[in-house]
């Protein structure tokens, strides 16, 4: 028989608190306590668990469908789920059955969260479109016109999502007014959506590795400009806003860089933040960087084209003292043959 073992852990200690096994050849959603489970069984099935790990069936489905994930309430008593006929059902895990069903009449909807207020927030990816729907009402009303899966805040009071234009915009649920976040999203040219909203006191940057660099050179150069450095210092300076770009005269084919670690470092990959990344306009104007050559200490060459942010050694980590990163071909800006990169970083 299939089935599937749930582990709850804490974090804090990374010790086990329990584990439990449902009959499950599909998915499981556990309450926001972890005191209760959801899951499937034949596709119609649904049951839950206590945490005396003792399950008890919900009873099968009346329209007997393959339906979306259930949400769990806040609280972890209720949850709710759509169906195939685009109806919002509501589930009293105490009582084992259905106790509301709101009729919504939209394609493609999915609940994203159920918020404290008995709010919940939908999507509807046919129509690209965000709603709140009050359960006690049955009332609903477009919070966002949205092209991904929204990201909540953890007290429900904000949400981040990708609008139409392919911008990052944050929203107040409850006032509905929009907050748009600045440049940063978009000046290095790749499609970026959120996916979780953490909000922590946790230092989460002290376990990221990141190989400093001992001397920085460069073949070329940009002078200064308007209070602008170039320099080659720049690309390693853990500031975005900065770039180092090239000097000569042309699109710099040819033109590298070279960055000393000052002993033997065991590198796995580099993330590239490519382009002159300080605004959106001066990263479109400006060259990137669309093929380098990368040389090592010991000897290793390789040839990178720089389709992704993150580019990992998959055959094996590469030991070196240095890293020199040669322009191979560009990807020209709308105004200006400087070819820049703003920051890297080894680990």
């Amino acid at each position: 028989m299939n089935y599937l073992v749930i582990k709850i852990f804490d974090l804090s200690t990374t010790k086990k608190l329990y584990e439990f096994k449902v009959p499950n050849r599909d998915y499981a959603v556990m309450s926001p306590d972890l005191r209760k489970c959801v899951y499937t069984d034949d596709a119609a099935v649904f049951y839950y668990m206590n945490r005396g790990q003792k399950t008890k069936a919900l009873g099968r489905l009346n329209d007997g469908q393959y339906l979306d994930l259930p949400v769990f309430s806040p609280e972890g008593n209720q949850f709710a789920l759509v169906d195939r006929k685009h109806n919002v059902l509501i589930y009293e895990l105490s009582k084992k059955r259905k106790i509301q069903q709101i009729k919504l009449g939209i394609e493609g909807i999915q609940i994203e969260q159920w918020l404290y207020n008995d709010n919940l927030l939908l999507s509807s990816y046919d129509l690209d479109k965000t709603y709140l729907l009050n359960i006690r009402t049955g009332e609903k009303r477009i919070l966002m016109k949205a092209t991904d899966s929204p990201a909540i805040t953890s007290d429900n009071h904000r949400v981040a999502y990708l609008n139409l234009k392919g911008e990052m915009q944050q929203r107040d649920i409850q006032t509905g007014l929009p907050i748009k976040y600045s440049n940063v999203f978009h000046r290095i040219d790749y499609n970026v959506s959120p996916t979780q909203w953490i909000q922590t006191t946790t230092d989460l940057m002290k376990y990221r590795k990141n190989i400093p660099a001992q001397r920085i050179v460069a073949s070329s150069t940009l002078p200064d400009q308007a209070g602008n450095s170039y320099a080659a210092r720049n690309i390693m300076d853990g500031d975005a806003r900065t770039a180092w770009c090239e000097g000569v005269e042309g699109d710099g084919i040819g033109e590298w860089i070279r960055i000393d670690f000052g002993s033997m470092q065991e590198l796995k990959g580099f993330e590239l933040i490519n382009g002159l990344a300080k605004s959106s306009n001066a990263f479109q104007a400006n060259n990137r960087v669309k093929r380098m050559k990368l040389e090592f200490s010991n000897g290793q060459t390789i040839m990178v084209d720089n389709d992704f942010i993150r580019n990992e050694f998959l055959d094996k980590p590469i030991h070196t003292s240095f890293v020199k990163i040669s322009i191979e071909a560009v990807e020209r800006g709308t105004k200006y043959q400087d070819t820049c990169m703003s920051e890297i970083r080894f680990f």
